[in-house]
């Protein structure tokens, strides 16, 4: 690693962990959007041009490393993660309250014409079904996350 762009990079964080305004517009100019090395290279140009040393920006696989490591060592979740997560959500939730009235609407159905035992036992297994559909979803979701930040400590998850 380019010791000069280390030396900028831990720098920037004492001075965010500080409370100085430029430190923190950069790294929430970091969050803003997914990393990619032209996104990376014009963030480093505006917030680190001294690391850059003849237009050149820092390599991108370092100092996206040092980035994700800055964000899991702080706990921190980057502003588009923390939105295409909650999106997800969202639509899961609604998914599954659509699928609970649906459940709901054909248990009164089927109560109404006599077939309440057959309806109770098909139902069951439709809600069942559709809640392990989601709980793998979820699953997903969150295996996800941890591969790109790594496993909450015990700290976090309280």
């Amino acid at each position: 690693m380019d010791p000069k762009v280390l030396e900028d990079w831990l720098r920037m964080a004492a001075d965010a962990v500080r409370g100085a305004e430029g430190a923190r517009k950069a790294f929430d100019a970091l969050g803003k959007s997914p990393l990619s090395p032209d996104s990376l290279a014009r963030w480093a140009a505006v917030w680190m041009p001294q690391s850059a040393g003849a237009g050149k920006a820092p390599d991108f696989e370092e100092l996206q490393r040092l980035v994700e490591q800055g964000w899991k060592a702080m706990g921190v979740v980057p502003r588009y993660l923390y939105v295409e997560l909650l999106e997800k959500y969202e639509e899961l939730k609604a998914r599954l309250e659509e699928a609970d009235a649906t459940v709901r609407n054909l248990r009164e159905i089927l109560a109404e014409r006599g077939h309440e035992q057959e309806a109770s036992k098909v139902l069951d297994s439709w809600e069942e079904m559709t809640r392990k559909a989601l709980d793998v979803q979820t699953e997903w979701a969150r295996t996800w996350t941890e591969g790109v930040f790594g496993k909450p400590s015990k700290k976090t998850k309280e």
